[in-house]
């Protein structure tokens, strides 16, 4: 006994509801699923066989035989469970066809109790209009009729059963082959009830076969289709071969990465509370990683991971070109990128790294700075990025995290400030007086022996 939910949508706590709900639905059902019915039929069986007449006692023996069967009924209980698995196409088809196979057993089951039951006549001999009587002919396995209608030899129990499942399921895929064929009023009512009880699994069943197994490739075909649109988009707009490998290149990276899924979208889907959870665990590698963000209170990290946007960049790519403007501060979560400047490389950006401009301390009624160097990425790279209008709205509102902001952030490259280049010029070492004296002399020497070859 659990809580339960009422019909306002309010969680149900009270024990004594909770026990009348129970009483009221599932207790009669659990306490005749749980009934020792095996003692039971023993003891009643002993009885029988003491006292040969006591005939009340034998048709309560079949009654508790009979109420086995509630057990079944408990199954239902998983039917308020299988919106958990609708969304994974390969369990779905599994149940599917596991039910089919279930229904098949249990009309196999109802077709030999026909057989077995309906295999004498009223004269106590065997009748001719009877599968189970057919079948044994066929196969060479007849009955043998002792009295009081007790059959000897003839086939065994899992060669009929067999026989009677071959039966049912080619009845419910098809109209069957006629190898078994029902002979009587009943077994011709009961094919007819299979047939069309049949008719219905089949369409039920196989019939959405085809859509889940569409579904299971759904994701595959998405990803094709894309690949497709882009080569379409090229070929459309006459677009370069090298901008289409790019793309081509990105889209593949991009689907590897993501499977497809659409992290906006998703988020969008949920609650601002929610939502913010969600943002907080996506940037934590940016908020775990920058001193910066240490002295945040819970709620300015909310905040702030809600402005926060992430990109992706291929190998290749350019993330700003000289001449562009920035107006946000940008941080390396995973890959690693070039800062280039005329021609150079003047620095490595990777993991844990901030570029951009000090956005943070202009005033937003002043113009964004222009990018004065490139910055490219080597690798497939995660950059997770704030504007500045909503870094200082949240550094407006929460104005004592302002300054240890402004205090802690290092920025790794200013990309908005050229690096100026000094040339070193070399120093001659001094010399001391010994040293001088040496050196004079071997100059001297040098040039006593230089002129004394020239004479």
């Amino acid at each position: 006994m659990t809580s339960l939910m009422s019909d306002s949508g309010e969680m149900i706590k009270d024990a004594k509801i909770i026990q009348m709900n129970y009483v009221s639905n599932w207790y009669t059902l659990d306490l005749l699923s749980c009934l020792p019915y095996d003692i039971i039929y023993f003891v009643l069986n002993n009885v029988n066989n003491l006292d040969d007449k006591s005939d009340s006692n034998s048709s309560a023996t079949s009654l508790f035989s009979a109420l086995k069967v509630i057990r079944l009924l408990r199954v239902a209980r998983v039917a308020r469970k299988m919106d958990h698995f609708a969304e994974y196409s390969g369990v779905v088809l599994m149940i599917l066809v596991g039910a089919f196979g279930l229904f098949g057993h249990w009309l196999a089951c109802m077709w030999f109790a026909i057989g077995i039951n309906t295999i004498c006549n009223e004269d106590g001999n065997l009748t001719a209009h009877n599968w189970l009587v057919r079948f044994s002919v066929d196969t060479s396995q007849e009955y043998i009729l002792l009295e009081d209608c007790v059959l000897t030899y003839g086939p065994s129990h899992l060669d009929a059963y067999l026989a009677a499942l071959y039966f049912v399921m080619s009845s419910l895929t098809s109209v069957g082959f006629g190898n078994i064929a029902p002979y009587s009023p009943y077994e011709q009512s009961f094919s007819v009830v299979v047939l069309i009880f049949g008719a219905l699994l089949y369409a039920m069943i196989f019939g959405n076969v085809t859509t889940i197994i569409s579904q299971i490739y759904a994701d595959m075909n998405r990803y094709h289709d894309s690949l497709n649109s882009v080569r379409e988009f090229a070929r459309f707009n006459s677009v370069p071969q090298n901008i289409e490998a790019r793309i081509m290149d990105f889209m593949v990276t991009t689907w590897q990465q993501t499977k497809g899924i659409d992290t906006n979208a998703v988020i969008n889907l949920c609650p601002k509370d929610l939502k913010a959870d969600i943002c907080v665990h996506l940037h934590r590698r940016v908020f775990n990683g920058h001193r910066c963000f240490l002295e945040a209170s819970d709620a300015c990290l909310r905040s702030l991971a809600l402005e926060f946007q992430t990109i992706h960049v291929s190998a290749g790519d350019i993330v700003y070109h000289k001449g562009e403007y920035v107006d946000e501060v940008s941080f390396v979560a995973r890959g690693i990128l070039e800062v280039l400047q005329d021609g150079e490389v003047i620095a490595v950006l990777s993991n844990g790294d901030a570029f951009g401009d000090n956005v943070w301390r202009r005033p937003l009624s002043h113009g964004p700075a222009k990018c004065v160097v490139y910055i490219r990425a080597l690798s497939f790279t995660d950059i997770h990025v704030i504007k500045r209008a909503s870094l200082k709205k949240v550094l407006g509102f929460y104005n004592d995290y302002a300054k240890s902001f402004d205090r802690e952030l290092k920025l790794a490259v200013n990309v908005c400030e050229s690096v100026h280049f000094r040339k070193i010029k070399r120093r001659k070492p001094k010399l001391n007086a010994a040293d001088s004296v040496k050196g004079g002399i071997s100059s001297i020497l040098g040039k006593g022996s230089l002129l004394k070859s020239g004479a």
